[in-house]
């Protein structure tokens, strides 16, 4: 029987390459957004009818098949051949919806083993990431997500994080963007994650872990630079209070082997 895993944080917090890299693990197949909308507006209701949804959503031939109405988007297509491969053998199943951690206490009553990973993110980073797609007139990103509200969903989704690590007895995670996609703690950050879920390691990290980890990191070294604007809002605005003690409650690197 496979658990269910969720992976969840601020959008634009790195959600994505968090998911794409668990994708790498050969014990995880997990969706980017493959239900995001449905798992949203319905994971709120009574846990029963959750639990059958969650049935329905999460087997094999629905989360790896054709995209239907309601789906938000299909499974991953690079990954859909390893996930095909793997689904026999796999310890989890299960989607990225950033903000799922809206409905953590429906769905942990109605999946009691469920985990959640939440990534958190520095402020700075993720309200820019906001400006940045809200300036963009070709993207699909709503002009009215600047960084103002970028700070406003960062310091809601710390929130839900912090209760979440007080309530769901050891189910919910968070890690720290920094560390999991840095080095040089982006492996020992990486293999915190399976010593928590369970997992061992299986083959030696994936050649695209290195990939994912290598290409986040030279974008952060690329990144355009923070308007100083959006600086003293974020300095002003948002609460740096529940962010030092989230990052005290992250999952600390595996120590380095002597």
């Amino acid at each position: 029987m496979k658990k269910l895993l969720f992976v969840c944080g601020t959008p634009r917090s790195g959600t994505t390459a968090l998911a794409n890299l668990l994708n790498t693990s050969p014990h995880i197949v997990i969706g980017v957004e493959r239900y995001s909308q449905l798992l949203t507006l319905y994971a709120g209701g009574e846990p029963d009818s959750v639990r059958d949804m969650i049935h329905d959503l999460f087997t094999r031939e629905r989360l790896l098949g054709d995209r239907l109405p309601g789906d938000t988007k299909p499974f991953p297509p690079s990954e859909r051949d390893a996930a095909l491969a793997k689904w026999a053998t796999a310890a989890y199943v299960g989607d990225k919806v950033p903000q799922i951690y809206k409905r953590l206490t429906t769905l942990s009553e109605a999946c009691p083993d469920a985990r959640f990973i939440y990534i958190v993110r520095n402020p700075y980073s993720v309200a820019s990431s906001w400006q940045r797609r809200a300036d963009n007139k070709d993207d699909s990103w709503p002009a009215k997500n600047g960084f103002a509200n970028g700070v406003k969903a960062w310091n809601e989704s710390l929130g839900f994080a912090l209760l979440a690590i007080e309530t769901l007895d050891g189910r919910f995670a968070a890690v720290q963007y920094e560390k999991m996609f840095r080095r040089p703690h982006a492996t020992r950050q990486y293999l915190a994650m399976t010593d928590w879920l369970g997992l061992d390691e299986g083959p030696p990290l994936y050649r695209y872990t290195r990939l994912v980890a290598d290409a986040a990191i030279r974008h952060d070294a690329t990144s355009p630079r923070i308007p100083w604007r959006i600086r003293r809002y974020v300095k002003a605005h948002a609460n740096f209070r529940a962010y030092d003690d989230l990052l005290e409650r992250t999952l600390p690197p595996r120590p380095p082997v002597s």
